[in-house]
């Protein structure tokens, strides 16, 4: 594995079910040998044949020929492999390459614990299309037209006529038919299609080429042959999923409002998440190859969807919630422009104008007229608001009474034309995409159903919460509302193809594997199926490592803050519940100060710093901080400072639970408390740990590893994070986070090597007698499926050059594990079954689901590993990549359980790998440690700010403040 790095491409643009198949074997009625299920049932897959790296060249761009038409026959048929559900074998056929070894083979079950029975909410497929089905190259004009206009052309009563019934058509450049059709070409005056009367100087003309693909039949027989494990994974498997998948859309698509693989129909009750926007559910649906009872089958998977949309109402309304305005003469006021203190008489935008940028892109209908008789509603589409008003804005238009052309205002010509007088004359206006139309923001509604594509902010997300998060009886309920939307019996099209669908859920039988004893510090606590216990009584398995003697508090001064003798009650109490938890403190007085008038969180740590420094002799241990409130800007400087400048741990709180001064409150913040200052909670105790090394036998590392991207259309750079086990329980572990680039999922080498190096060489030295690893285990979150091969050739890679570089000797094996939340799979016990199901009708901690929604042949399993307090439990789908160890499966899957018992802040079990749910932490501190200006603000505020803050000299991004080598933080859980 050493040497540079295999080439090859990652970008999804490359993927082609045309691309030349030379890599590729195709092994239907080849007399199966490697592949076949073995006598202990577990299916050994081909080997695919290693990529030499000879593909094809890019297709060249549609040619022209005679007429200036494009010719579709060189132009392949594309997928866009992030609208695809596969195994990660098929992956690598769609990204053009394939990797040095295929991903590990499903084994024997787990069949430890009890056996159980719940309903999945996936249904198998019982039929497969017999007949032939054809598939099309599609080219609509150019190539390069709007989605809009291709499918008005699609859909032109003149192409519809030719085509005949059924035709599916994905938007793009593939279409099916159950009929063989030669080539069509045909062009299309939209303007006579759709009855428009509106003349233009050029015809609004396309010309539609329709032909054979060139590979013409959907492969039927070969994913029968996949399913039976008679071939390998190739690109006539995966068009002919790619088939079903758009066969399932296609009526759902034509009555229902689509958003990717979810739809939605009018609610009866939307809900009201404030700001002009509501949500309410709909129905997700996506069909993939799994492993079943009955063994491998396509399945359909059938979940809630619960989507956001503007709320249907007057603009006016919904932009004075977005403005936080009493009425439309309020948002007047606050939307006025101001002007530039400079005095350079230029225009600025209000606060409140700015926050109306959202409405850019909706379509809006008009509220002052009716439309024509015979024609539909006028509609429009808002390009910007316009900083004038209808007072100011000049135009150019006809008078409506004489008829001639002079200029008027917005004001003037609603008066003249339509009578109207306009309430809110100096509000901004709406310019739209329709040249030189410009109207009121008073007189347009908002259309509904639209999609609401921003980030929420903090009050919709409560809102939406509450209406997303159901408990299973509630959710079962909606996804059969989903599955009365769909109307598989009643869809034509796939009576028309011949896919048949199972009208009863997925039953399988799962394993509720056997539970770890929590062992604290005077003893072990068995939850049971629980899920939960407490921390009366309870001594920390390990207090702080060193005894506390420097420490601080420092508290924010204002309307609110706890006086003295509150401050000093608490610390009372709170000295009295960490040295019952098992704390170790030497100093029952630590320096408290005022904040003196001090709202800069970097003064505040130096004033705090100073004095505790002072007053004992030397370095602090721990700064704690009493806040007023949840203020963003003011934690981040604080843990700015306290991480990257003094390189010391820090712990903040409300006010409010200060003055409260609940023992509850007192000993969860114990447990952060002493993690930052070297100790842990608990060790998970299962039934075959040994004492020296928990779960294992051997010492073994354990790294998770997450990269967080900004929202869309950020331009803050992506945070990539990985942590390490401290001690060989794994119940600690440091973090090292850096920038990875932007929207870069994959973790760069640089970072990597920053990362690894000092920690593996101090886990060495500290628990190894400077050894590496015997084993490690890399769990990996975030990952799609089509980038399961980056993360062996490249993670993967860079990881043991840099042990052969520590140790060219070195006989570490690693173990890769994916793990990802980003599913819709869902476990629906008996509710009236105790041994598996909860109060709440939950699957209880423990429940191992291993078929009917997995993998047909690779290594994967979900696990519910935790207790949902409220809603739907959502387990977590793991996905063995590699796994060099061979760790016996049953050990595997419940040594992941195990460790979900050793979260060192909670008093649960976690639903994720700690060494997941720790690197989760430790990147959202990144936002703390940019290298910027305090006053800057957020990266995320625009380009403009971004080029003054996160781009380097070089131009690429600047790289986080690092934590000092002093006090040891690096090797410490400052981020919990």
């Amino acid at each position: 594995m050493t040497g540079p790095k295999p080439q090859h491409s990652s970008n999804p643009s490359v993927s082609s079910a045309h691309q030349s198949n030379k890599s590729i074997s195709s092994d239907v009625g080849k007399t199966p040998t490697e592949g076949d299920a073995t006598s202990s049932g577990a299916y050994v897959p081909r080997s695919p044949p290693r990529y030499d790296g000879n593909r094809d060249p890019d297709p060249a761009p549609w040619q022209e020929f005679p007429g200036g038409k494009a010719d579709p026959q060189h132009t392949p048929i594309t997928f866009d492999p992030r609208n695809l559900d596969l195994g990660g074998q098929a992956w690598t056929v769609i990204r053009g390459f394939i990797p040095d070894s295929p991903l590990p083979a499903k084994p024997k079950l787990n069949t430890s614990g009890k056996e159980v029975k719940l309903s999945l909410n996936t249904w198998p497929v019982t039929g497969l299309p017999t007949n032939p089905v054809w598939q099309y190259d599609v080219l609509i004009g150019t190539g390069v037209e709007k989605r809009g206009k291709v499918m008005k052309a699609w859909e032109s009563p003149t192409l519809q006529n030719i085509l005949g019934p059924n035709w599916i058509y994905d938007g793009n450049r593939i279409a099916w038919s159950p009929t063989e059709m030669k080539e069509l070409r045909k062009t299309l005056n939209l303007d006579q299609e759709y009855g428009r009367t509106r003349k233009r100087e050029v015809p609004d003309e396309v010309t539609v080429v329709i032909r054979p693909a060139k590979d013409p039949q959907v492969k039927f027989d070969k994913l029968h042959a996949y399913l039976n494990g008679q071939t390998s994974f190739d690109n006539g498997i995966l068009e002919a999923i790619n088939f079903l998948d758009h066969l399932l859309r296609m009526w759902p698509s034509s009555r229902l409002t689509k958003i990717k693989r979810s739809f939605f129909a009018e609610p009866r009750e939307p809900i009201s998440l404030g700001d002009g926007i509501e949500a309410f559910h709909g129905v997700y649906e996506s069909i993939r190859p799994v492993h079943s009872p009955m063994g491998p089958i396509m399945s359909v998977n059938v979940d809630v969807a619960n989507g956001t949309f503007w709320s249907e109402s007057q603009v006016l309304h919904t932009a004075r919630e977005l403005g936080r305005c009493r009425d439309g003469y309020d948002l007047s006021m606050k939307c006025q422009p101001k002007h530039d203190k400079l005095g350079l008489g230029g225009r600025l935008e209000s606060e409140t104008f700015k926050l109306l940028r959202v409405l850019r892109k909706v379509s809006i209908t008009v509220i002052h007229r009716a439309p024509d008789k015979g024609k539909p509603e006028p509609s429009y589409v808002i390009d910007k608001l316009l900083n004038q008003s209808a007072k100011e804005y000049v135009q150019k238009m006809r008078h409506p009474k004489t008829g001639k052309e002079e200029e008027m205002t917005i004001v003037q010509y609603f008066r003249e034309k339509y009578n109207i007088h306009l309430k809110y004359p100096d509000m901004p206006l709406i310019k739209t995409t329709k040249k030189d139309v410009v109207l009121p923001l008073e007189l347009c509604k908002i259309k509904p159903k639209q999609r609401y594509v921003f980030k929420l902010n903090d009050r919709q997300i409560s809102n939406m919460i509450k209406f997303a998060v159901t408990p299973p009886p509630q959710r079962w309920a909606h996804i059969k509302e989903g599955l009365d939307m769909l109307k598989w019996v009643q869809d034509p099209y796939l009576k028309a193809y011949g896919l048949k669908i199972q009208s009863q859920p997925q039953a399988v039988r799962a394993h509720v594997l056997p539970n770890p004893k929590v062992q604290f510090g005077n003893g072990p606590h068995n939850p049971g199926t629980t899920g939960r216990w407490d921390l009366r009584g309870k001594k920390f398995m390990n207090g702080n490592s060193k005894e506390l003697k420097a420490w601080g508090i420092m508290v924010a001064e204002g309307r609110g803050a706890p006086d003295k003798a509150a401050i000093e009650r608490f610390i009372g109490e709170f000295i009295k519940i960490y040295s019952q938890h098992g704390g170790r403190i030497v100093n029952p007085k630590p320096v408290i100060l005022p904040s003196a008038g001090a709202s800069d969180g970097a003064k505040m740590v130096e004033t705090l710093w100073t004095a505790t420094g002072n007053a004992n002799k030397m370095r602090p241990q721990m700064l704690m901080f009493v806040l007023l409130s949840k203020d963003a800007k003011l934690y981040n400087r604080i843990k700015k400072s306290t991480d990257c400048r003094y390189g010391v741990v820090s712990q903040c709180m409300q006010s409010a639970h200060v003055f409260k001064c609940q023992a509850q409150y007192i000993s969860n913040v114990c447990m952060k408390f002493n993690a930052k200052l070297g100790g842990y909670t608990t060790r998970a105790v299962g039934v075959k740990n040994n004492d020296k090394f928990g779960s294992f036998n051997k010492a073994t590392l354990i790294m998770g590893a997450d990269v967080s991207h900004a929202a869309p259309g950020s331009d803050v750079p992506s945070t990539a994070c990985m942590t390490f086990s401290l001690n060989l329980l794994c119940t600690r572990y440091a973090a090292a986070i850096d920038v990875n680039g932007h929207r870069v999922e994959i973790i760069a080498t640089s970072n990597i090597e920053k990362f690894m190096k000092p920690m593996i060489t101090g886990w060495a030295s500290n628990l190894n007698m400077g050894r590496l690893p015997a084993s490690l285990i890399y769990f990996r979150d975030g990952v799609s499926e089509g980038q399961y091969h980056q993360v062996i050739n490249e993670e993967i890679h860079d990881i043991k050059n840099l042990l052969k570089e520590i140790n060219p000797n070195t006989t570490t094996k690693i173990t890769v594990i994916v793990a990802t939340k980003r599913h819709h799979i869902r476990f629906f016990p008996d509710h009236n079954d105790r041994v598996a199901a909860d109060r709440n009708g939950n699957a209880v901690p423990g429940t191992l689901v291993q078929t009917g929604c997995t993998s047909p042949f690779e290594y994967d399993f979900y696990l519910c590993a935790h207790s949902a307090i409220k809603g739907t439990a959502r387990p977590v789908g793991y996905h063995v990549l590699l796994d060099e160890n061979n760790y016996p499966v049953n050990e595997l899957q419940q040594m992941i359980y195990d460790h979900s018992y050793q979260y060192i802040r909670s008093t649960t079990p976690v639903s994720i790998h700690p060494a997941i749910y720790y690197a989760h932490l430790a990147a959202k501190r990144a936002v703390c440690h940019e290298d910027k200006p305090y006053e800057s603000g957020p990266q995320m505020k625009g380009k403009k700010q971004k080029k003054e803050s996160s781009l380097s000299d070089d131009g690429g991004y600047k790289p986080l403040l690092p934590m000092p080598d002093q006090g040891g933080i690096r090797f410490e859980m400052w981020y919990v």
